[in-house]
């Protein structure tokens, strides 16, 4: 006879334990459910573990509808952190002081405008262009720098060559291209050097303009360039005055941009040997690399070398620029020396503003809060820059602000006024599988609605924002604006106002960044550009100080209020700290959520936040992740759901197991019983047989 326990491999002949029985162990999931009792234990587990685990579920609701909600929170918090930004630069002056600088002649000169700039016009005349110095091979080299190295020129050794105070090191088997290739590459040098395949020579050039640009070796290094590259020392400037009687005027000498005053008077006369002295001073000499000798017959020469107090002499590679501030050329060198077809002086640049002359070393030339690019110094070449208030980028801030306003704002009305839809749960992984995506982004729409509906602390920065909107800005002076006398002290005064939510923007206007009309347009700004120009223009001044005053600091005119960005900056740091306090902050909060759902459709202007299906069975250890350094109010209750969620989800671990094993100590009783019963029939069915025969 057949009895339970083979349908599991035993048998009712041979291996029966003692007593006659045989043992089944049960495992739920094994596909023995029911085996004994006919009951589908595992679906019977399963349901009771279900029905355990629906407090669970709505707990898990309920931390995901806080979640929701801190990252509405943190949402606006970033609106408000970027509103607060653009707030900043309208905090500061140089936003209202902003100038455009024209030229009437751009082939002359250009020129930029700082704030610094004074409005007007200045005439500018060009007499020189600054330059750098140029030394060129006196003599076409003898073949290709790539082809022939430094031991060639140098017995057979390598090298270091000092340059400007930088020294290189180079092999006897390293190429002259090499070197001049090393040359340009060490920019402390500031020194180009190339080789002209065209005519043969190379070519040494300062990499900056201006007097000071030179070229000074030691005597080692300009004996090698000499006999590597044929480039020849500048030559001596002799005074074309004769000076055996002294110096009897003040002059300013300038010899390689290094200026060295000379005080000598009529009754004082300064000697030339008093002179020399004063060029030769070991610490000028270190700059301009020059010394002072004279010719014996009361003439100064400038000789382009110099010898230190540890007896290294130095050769200037670059022609000695020399001039002096009189214009009596007391000393006699303006002039004698322009450079030769091999050599080009470094020189500044000289230029007349509105008859005043001065030099830069370059030719972008800062004057007075003006950048001047010099572009020609032909004769008889003159410009005009005027400079007045830059409208336009003053117009533009204000405009990006509003702008930026109307956005903080309007997404801080949809989420305050959006219907709160009790009825539709965080979806549970279930439900989720039974539905498509479309109708999961549907679903969670619905959701997530109003999850700041009349938020108080939403509805409280909200008021702040529009109050600080509807500051005046007392004791401000009156101004002119298209002839007529007005008094710009709010934001209407210059054109910018809030929408009629019944009209719509005013006819003429714009209202940067609003995307929808009526209701949701309340507190939002328009700007009448026209007008808002018009004030600008006219006084820059008086509305900078709408914007910028600040009475705690010095300087404060006419005992004035708070300026509007200095009232409304505050502010926006007041309800930053009260959002991030409730629910923390997290900087990338907009690239989290989704702008578009699957079926292409716009999400909405706040956006589809992420989610992800409640699972009660789901690993909580990757599941709740949270920041530790989130001590914010909501955090702080999500931490104590994720703490709750955990331990219920252990009880309902502990529960299930429980109803594992009790209904596998029933099958097992049953399948014993059962093997029993089996064994009894079979003893009675023997006996009967025996008492036949």
């Amino acid at each position: 006879m057949t009895f339970i326990g083979s349908l599991s491999g035993a048998s009712s002949a041979g291996g029966a334990p003692a007593g006659g029985t045989s043992s089944l162990t049960y495992t739920p999931g094994s596909g023995l459910s029911g085996l004994a009792s006919g009951i589908n234990t595992d679906a019977m587990v399963t349901a009771m573990v279900q029905a355990a685990q629906v407090p669970l579920v709505q707990l898990l609701q309920q931390r995901q509808i806080l979640q929701w909600q801190e990252m509405r929170y943190q949402q606006v918090n970033v609106s408000l952190s970027t509103l607060q930004q653009s707030v900043s630069n309208l905090q500061l002056q140089s936003t209202f002081l902003a100038h455009t600088a024209s030229s009437s002649n751009p082939s002359v000169v250009t020129a930029t405008a700082s704030t610094l700039a004074p409005a007007g016009t200045f005439n500018v005349t060009i007499q020189q262009l600054a330059q750098g110095a140029t030394v060129v091979s006196s003599t076409p080299l003898s073949g290709d720098p790539s082809q022939q190295t430094v031991g060639q020129f140098n017995g057979g050794q390598g090298i270091t060559l000092t340059l400007n105070g930088q020294s290189l090191t180079f092999q006897a088997t390293d190429s002259l291209q090499t070197v001049l290739s090393n040359i340009t590459s060490q920019t402390a040098l500031g020194i180009s050097a190339f080789y002209d395949s065209n005519t043969g020579q190379v070519v040494f050039q300062t990499t900056s303009t201006g007097s000071g640009a030179v070229m000074l070796a030691n005597n080692q290094t300009a004996s090698f360039l000499a006999s590597a590259f044929h480039l020849t020392y500048p030559p001596s400037l002799t005074s074309t005055v004769n000076l055996s009687s002294g110096l009897t005027s003040s002059v300013t000498l300038e010899i390689n941009g290094q200026k060295i005053q000379l005080n000598g008077s009529a009754t004082n006369p300064m000697t030339l040997s008093q002179i020399e002295a004063a060029i030769n001073n070991p610490q000028v000499q270190a700059k301009t690399g020059v010394t002072a000798s004279d010719d014996g017959q009361g003439h100064l020469i400038l000789n382009p070398s110099y010898t230190d107090s540890s007896g290294n002499t130095y050769q200037l590679l670059s022609p000695i620029s020399v001039s002096e501030s009189d214009s009596s050329n007391a000393l006699g060198f303006q002039g004698v020396y322009s450079g030769t077809a091999a050599q080009q002086v470094a020189q500044d640049a000289v230029y007349i503003v509105n008859g005043y002359t001065t030099t830069s070393p370059s030719n972008q030339a800062s004057f007075n809060g003006l950048t001047l690019n010099l572009l020609s110094a032909a004769p008889g070449s003159a410009a005009t820059i005027t400079v007045g208030v830059d409208v336009d980028t003053i117009v533009n801030s204000l405009t990006n602000f509003v702008q930026q306003y109307n956005q903080t704002l309007q997404l801080m009305q949809g989420l305050y006024n959006e219907q709160r839809n009790y009825d539709y749960l965080p979806l549970t992984s279930q439900q989720a599988a039974q539905m498509t995506q479309t109708q999961i982004d549907e679903w969670n729409q619905k959701a997530q609605s109003g999850m700041l509906a009349y938020d108080p602390l939403l509805g409280n920065t909200m008021n702040t924002l529009e109050n600080d909107m509807q500051l005046t800005l007392q004791n401000q002076t009156s101004s002119t604006v298209n002839g007529q006398t007005v008094t710009l002290n709010s934001l209407a005064a210059i054109g910018i106002t809030p929408i009629d939510p019944l009209n719509g923007v005013a006819s003429g206007a714009i209202a940067p960044g609003v995307t929808t009309t009526g209701w949701n347009t309340y507190g939002l700004l328009q700007i009448n550009t026209d007008q808002l120009r018009a004030a600008v223009q006219a006084d820059p001044q008086a509305v900078m100080r709408l914007f910028t005053n600040n009475p705690s600091l010095p300087g404060n005119q006419n005992n004035m209020s708070t300026g509007i960005a200095v009232q409304l900056y505050n502010d926006l740091e007041n309800q930053i700290q009260q959002f991030t306090q409730q629910a923390g902050s997290n900087p990338n909060i907009n690239s989290e959520i989704i702008t578009k759902l699957a079926n292409g459709a716009s999400a909405g202007m706040a956006g589809l936040l992420p989610y992800t299906p409640i699972d009660p069975n789901a690993d909580f250890n990757s599941l709740f992740s949270l920041d530790p350094a989130d001590v914010s109010f909501l955090g702080q209750q999500i931490s104590g759901i994720d703490t709750q969620a955990e331990d219920m989800q252990q009880q309902i671990s502990d529960l299930q197991q429980r109803y594992q094993n009790e209904f596998t100590q029933m099958e097992q009783a049953l399948a014993q019983l059962s093997t029993q019963s089996s064994f009894l029939m079979g003893i009675s069915s023997s006996s009967g047989s025996s008492a036949g025969g």
